[in-house]
């Protein structure tokens, strides 16, 4: 039985470039720097379309910015 995953763009890991624009975005994200975290999420968006990495950055951006998110918040949804 094979599994199908959906053919990913890139592999953002083996590129030193953005995950140096990664970790920026993380250190943004945790600095309070929201629209400069949004721009990275943009700039990695375009190299990197559907990565799941991007998932991960997105759901800490929305997180972080909306801090607390709680399942009653509207940017919960």
């Amino acid at each position: 039985m094979a599994l199908a995953f959906p053919a990913v763009q890139g592999q953002i890991l083996k590129d030193t470039a953005a995950i140096s624009m990664l970790k920026k975005g993380v250190d943004d994200i945790y600095g309070f720097r929201f629209s400069e975290a949004r721009q990275t999420s943009l700039k990695l968006s375009k190299a990197f379309p559907d990565h799941p990495v991007l998932y991960l950055y997105n759901g800490m951006l929305t997180y972080w910015s909306n801090h607390p998110l709680t399942p009653m918040s509207q940017a919960s949804e």
